[in-house]
């Protein structure tokens, strides 16, 4: 059996569930939820974006309801994705460093969709990675052949499957808004200013955003004009996503006549800072985390034709734990114990909802958290009026209080001032920890069932010390070949990158090794930027019999 591990990497495994028969699609609407990598809300038009950047997205605003004080869970992706598709915050689903695997024992978006008839495909590159681990998505057996070539996955599985007689749930991450800023030709041009500086200095500044897919906080040190050059960088990525990627997908729920009976869901897993406190980035690609409302904003359209009036904008605070709790409402689907998002269903018919307060955790540094990082948390409660973001250290706790009427930058930290309204927020984050501690199920990464027989020292038949593994030779996929004679378990150990983008950790593995992806193109050229890759394996409790260390590369492919 092959499992996968890499920790260090978001990669995609194949998940194993048979299609069900269910209701006909006259009566019941297929879902499709796509969440974008880093977008944020004000760069759409409809939320009064002056640049003419996403006409696409604007016109599913416009058929449908626009939330326009949404907010993500965390600051980075696994642990906002997985409040996404489970309702539940991170301190309850626990997935909240690189390493944690959700547990089999909570509901999943998919799953319940999945038991109520619902075909629910794995067709994201996440999925299966230990942090997507147990989310319940079907087997999708072409995904190794469509995944390779891009996002036209998604479009091969709509032309396959979509107009079977069975209702769908599609998710999908579009990961292409993250760093490094590089847009193409000609959206690489189009929303830069003109004055942009010549010198030396700025120029420099720019190959390194274009290129950088991290930028730890202090690494470069920006100059006040450089904020236009990395809006312009920005901003041609958000239009070349809505003209090349959103548009071909519209047009084909029309061509293919699901677009009236299928509710639309766009949103994104965090925000982003672009230089409003001196950086670039949120909490993974900047090695901090400062829960600022650019890092946590994002967008949320929810679009049915057939079952929704358009044209609508709520203010209420909601966020992507209420997605899941919204979409089972939407489609008459009772909500699971556990689930602690709302359904926003009363707000899309024009109906209000009692005002709720937002939540946010995030480990310090996200995805890239280094061991003495994972000890951090960044906890915030929001309001109309107030944000209280509070540092959990294992020495003390540090916060800070803003005022968001009157400070919506969040430039004036004012506890001092106003200590009784801490104390009253605080004491909101703390009934929010102990309810999310009292449905937290500890993640899972059990080894199947079998005989446990004495340990040996594993050989490693690939890959070998100094290989460098192409795209195509490696169909997309990236693994860890093992001899299958050990019958213990075993651990993974993983040195990865350097300087900056050096991680390490360990993931447990089944003898005859570990195996990930297929990975999109785009994707793997991120794996090489974490070159070299290390790892050793070690049989658990035996360190004596551990493997030498092997080193080998990820070699970049032509996009």
């Amino acid at each position: 059996m092959v499992r996968p591990f890499a920790s260090v990497i978001l990669l995609a495994a194949l998940l194993g569930a048979p299609a069900v028969a269910g209701p006909a699609r006259a009566e019941t609407p297929n879902v499709v939820l796509i969440t974008v990598d880093a977008l944020r809300p004000d760069r759409l038009g409809s939320m009064g974006y002056w640049k003419p950047l996403t006409p696409t997205l604007d016109s599913l605003a416009s058929s449908g309801t626009m939330f326009t004080n949404a907010f993500a869970n965390s600051a980075w992706t696994s642990a906002s994705l997985v409040s996404c598709l489970t309702g539940r915050h991170e301190p309850a689903h626990g997935v909240d460093t690189r390493e944690k695997s959700l547990s089999r024992a909570v509901a999943t978006l998919a799953g319940v969709l999945a038991d109520a008839g619902y075909h629910a495909p794995d067709i994201c590159y996440l999925v299966g990675s230990p942090n997507y681990q147990n989310l319940r998505f079907h087997d999708f057996p072409q995904k190794q052949e469509f995944l390779t070539t891009g996002h036209d996955i998604l479009f091969r599985w709509l032309d396959d499957y979509a107009t079977s007689n069975q209702p769908f749930f599609l998710y999908y991450h579009f990961r292409d808004l993250h760093q490094p800023y590089n847009p193409s030709p000609p959206f690489d041009s189009l929303f830069m200013p003109q004055d942009v500086p010549r010198d030396p200095a700025t120029q420099e500044r720019i190959a390194t955003v274009r290129n950088a897919l991290l930028l730890p906080e202090g690494k470069l040190s920006f100059a006040a004009t450089d904020t236009g050059w990395v809006r312009g960088l920005y901003d041609g990525q958000v239009a070349e996503a809505d003209s090349l990627f959103f548009q071909p997908l519209f047009h084909r729920f029309r061509s293919l006549g699901i677009d009236s009976n299928t509710v639309v869901i766009i949103s994104a897993d965090h925000g982003e800072e672009l230089l409003e406190h001196g950086n670039i980035g949120h909490a993974s690609t900047s090695l901090t985390s400062t829960l600022y409302d650019e890092e946590l904003r994002i967008p949320l359209i929810v679009s049915w034709p057939q079952g929704l009036q358009g044209g609508q904008r709520s203010k209420d605070l909601v966020q992507l734990v209420d997605i899941m709790p919204t979409v089972l409402d939407l489609v008459g689907v009772p909500i699971p114990e556990g689930v602690q998002g709302r359904s926003l269903t009363p707000l899309l018919k024009g109906m209000p909802l009692p005002p709720q307060p937002v939540f946010v955790s995030s480990v310090l540094g996200g995805y890239q958290a280094t061991a003495q990082m994972q000890g951090i948390r960044l906890r915030a409660v929001r309001t109309d009026r107030w944000k209280l973001v509070r540092r959990d250290e294992a020495a003390a706790s540090t916060r800070q209080l803003f005022h968001i009427e009157s400070d919506p930058m969040e430039l004036s930290e004012c506890s001092a001032l106003h200590p009784g309204m801490a104390d009253s927020l605080e004491g909101l984050l703390e009934s929010w920890l102990a309810r999310c501690r009292s449905l937290y199920r500890a993640p899972l990464w059990a080894h199947d069932s079998r005989d446990q027989g004495p340990a040996v020292r594993p050989v490693i038949i690939s890959p070998q010390p100094g290989d460098s593994l192409a795209f195509a030779a490696s169909d997309g996929r990236l693994g860890v070949r093992l001899n299958a004679e050990g019958r213990g378990d075993m651990n993974i150990e993983y040195v990865v990158g350097e300087g900056t983008y050096r991680v390490e950790g360990a993931i447990p593995s089944e003898p005859d090794g570990v195996l990930f992806g297929p990975f999109t193109p785009t994707f793997w050229n991120t794996l090489s930027h974490y070159n070299p890759w290390a790892f050793r394996v070690v049989p658990a409790g035996h360190p004596d019999l551990a493997t030498p260390w092997v080193t080998f590369f990820v070699k970049p492919c032509d996009l």
